[in-house]
């Protein structure tokens, strides 16, 4: 936009309504300017550059536009803003936006990058793993610069991250993007405001980038203080939340007093009251509760009970160790565990474990805490109705406005490569272990789970590939598959193909070995050198998930039954169907604990108890979730009426 200078006129209606400045001809405005009643006591500083200013502001005539009681030092106000009781330097303001109420916007001298020169240390307090803030960074990447810190692939990633921080972010002044709306705040320093973020009552700011939405903003609230940070669309930090080097992703949100430093939340997950330090945390972790510390650990699909806690500071060089819950564990109340552990996917953790676990190849387990040892109980959780809900809660949560062009590729699957591959190892381990209790990774599996261990993986995996060739044959015949469809699928995956190697969970993200390799490759070959080349080139990994799932389950069939037949194939989905209605009873008689005489403490404070427990929550039958278990086992008992 070109500006002109003020005309002699126009200077004296300012300065008749309490305006003043060092210098009128550092004071350039728009060609429609009209001061009218839009200025009142207003300082005009250095060079201050204004657009036009309508009586009402478009689509909100209740907030006229214009500037008031206001100090502007080395700013640029867009068209229609409205700016009541504020000192703003060295700032541009986009069109539209409300500022009122501030304490200061300012850009100090020396000018950090809106938190693109920090870096987020964590599972290790010393810096050993950390992570560089960026606008566009997720989870898939923030776990390759964690995990494969000083490769060649992570080293080229902070290669392609310094170079887009370089280009796009040498900027002179603060922004407040278009539309925005900052009332009530403190001091804001150094700030990257995209457009329609709204600040209501936030105490201080410091050094801090918000990405600009159309559709979800990032809002913050009420006492808010955050320095070296960085928030993604849709993350919205609520009243109290203090923050120091950190990453709110899209969806996320933090509230009631929550206090995190040196952490990153990614897709949709919900922190609230608590502590947090050093964590990374992908998608849909959560944490409620006012006494849980979650320190120094990666986690994802969670829960964190009241009274979660962890520590990582026993040996000497100081607080340099951290823990892995790979996805789906959940921490029950009180718990504690001792870093540096691994603990399986979609576990369960209750009591304290004062040694270091390693229960990576027992997923869908339950650890019990004890004074003496820890128990791992492998399997218990393969057929949980805790874990039939959270496939569905998963997907209910979905915060994010367009989540399949979200930054954060989210994959929620119980059941998949990934978890398999940990289950075989298990099985493994069990099948090959001498008599008696079997020690280890720090815990002990009693003699007597291990056969149930054993029956529990064997139908998950049965179920598992069944479910999968049903859907991939189905899918292929346009209807229901019968033997022949079947085949046809098993005999394209005899080789993995690019289903091959080693599968990976990537904050999320399952993804082949092959895949990742490649991926990798491509970082450390510099062929992916923009950031877009590289969200693209996630999001179709992402998308072709599907396909290698496929090809994987395809070949695992061959290498747990051989060459396939019409014949055996009708064998196995005899067992599949056992293995399905096996997981049907042990999810309805897990639900089924929900409605027992325990349940019903409490009940019986006007009636009888088990009178008062069944007229209000009525008998495990009519339960939602027994309806959805029976309803999907009976569709897919359904797709194989051709087969078995």
């Amino acid at each position: 936009m070109a500006y002109r200078r003020l005309r002699r006129d126009e200077i004296a209606v300012l300065e008749a309504r309490g305006c003043r400045a060092g210098d009128w001809g550092l004071v350039g405005v728009a060609g429609d300017f009209s001061p009218g009643d839009s200025f009142r006591r207003v300082l005009f500083a250095g060079k201050v550059e204004l657009g036009h200013f309508l009586e009402g502001r478009p689509g909100d005539p209740a907030l006229a536009a214009g500037i008031e009681d206001a100090v502007l030092r080395d700013v640029r106000i867009g068209d229609g803003c409205r700016i009541r009781r504020a000192n703003l330097a060295g700032v541009w303001v986009g069109g539209g936006s409300v500022v009122e109420e501030v304490g200061e916007i300012v850009r100090t001298a020396g000018a950090p990058p809106f938190a693109h020169n920090a870096r987020a240390n964590v599972l290790a307090e010393d810096g050993a793993r950390s992570v560089p803030l960026w606008r566009r960074l997720s989870a898939p990447l923030a776990h390759i610069l964690c995990h494969l810190q000083k490769l060649p692939a992570a080293e080229a990633l902070e290669s392609v991250i310094r170079r887009d921080v370089r280009k796009h972010l040498r900027l002179p002044r603060c922004r407040v993007g278009t539309g925005c709306r900052i009332v009530r705040c403190g001091r804001l320093a150094d700030v990257w405001l995209g457009d329609r973020a709204v600040l209501e009552g936030v105490s201080r700011l410091e050094n801090c980038w918000l990405a600009a939405s159309a559709g979800r903003p990032v809002r913050l609230g009420a006492g808010v203080v955050a320095e070296d940070s960085v928030f993604l669309a849709g993350s919205e930090i609520g009243d109290g939340v203090s923050l120091s080097h950190c990453l709110a992703g899209e969806g996320v949100r933090l509230e009631n007093g929550f206090a995190a430093g040196h952490s990153l939340f990614f897709a949709n997950s919900h922190f609230a009251l608590g502590e947090a330090l050093a964590v990374l945390a992908g998608p849909f972790a959560v944490s409620h509760h006012k006494a849980t510390l979650v320190l120094a650990c990666q986690c994802l699909f969670n829960n964190f009970g009241g009274g979660s806690n962890s520590s990582n500071h026993h040996f000497k060089l100081g607080p340099r160790h951290g823990g892995v819950l790979r996805r789906g564990v959940n921490c029950g109340s009180d718990s504690y565990i001792f870093w540096p552990s691994d603990i399986g996917a979609f576990s369960t953790v209750i009591g304290r474990h004062p040694r270091h676990l390693d229960t990576a190849a027992f997923p869908f387990s339950l650890l019990l805490g004890g004074e003496e040892r820890s128990l791992l109980i492998p399997g218990a959780n393969v057929f949980s109705a805790g874990g039939f809900r959270d496939a569905g809660k998963w997907r209910e949560r979905e915060r994010r406005q367009n989540a399949g062009a979200a930054l954060d590729p989210v994959n929620p699957a119980a059941l998949s490569p990934y978890v398999v591959q940990a289950l075989d190892r298990g099985v493994a381990v069990l099948r090959r272990a001498p008599p008696g209790d079997l020690a280890w990774g720090g815990a002990v599996v009693p003699a007597g789970r291990r056969l149930a261990a054993l029956e529990l993986y064997g139908a998950a995996l049965t179920f598992y590939l069944g479910e999968r060739l049903l859907a991939g044959a189905g899918q292929a015949a346009a209807g229901l598959p019968d033997a022949a469809a079947v085949l046809r699928l098993l005999a394209g995956g005899a080789d993995p193909g690019e289903a091959g190697g080693d599968w990976s969970d990537w904050g999320g993200m399952l993804l082949s070995g092959r895949a990742g390799r490649s991926f990798l490759s491509d970082l450390e070959e510099k062929r992916l050198l923009a950031p877009e080349a590289i969200e693209r080139r996630l999001r179709e990994m992402h998308a072709a998930y599907g396909r290698m799932e496929a090809a994987w389950v395809a070949w695992r069939w061959r290498q747990e039954f051989g060459d396939p037949d019409a014949a055996g194939i009708a064998g196995f989905f005899r067992q599949w169907r056992a293995a399905a209605l096996f997981r049907r009873d042990r999810l309805l008689g897990d639900l089924g604990k929900e409605f027992n005489s325990v349940a019903a403490v409490g009940f019986g404070v006007e009636t009888p108890a088990a009178e008062a427990f069944a007229r209000i929550r009525g008998r495990p039958a009519d339960a939602p979730l027994a309806a959805a278990v029976r309803e999907e086992t009976e569709a897919l008992l359904a797709k194989a009426a051709n087969i078995v």
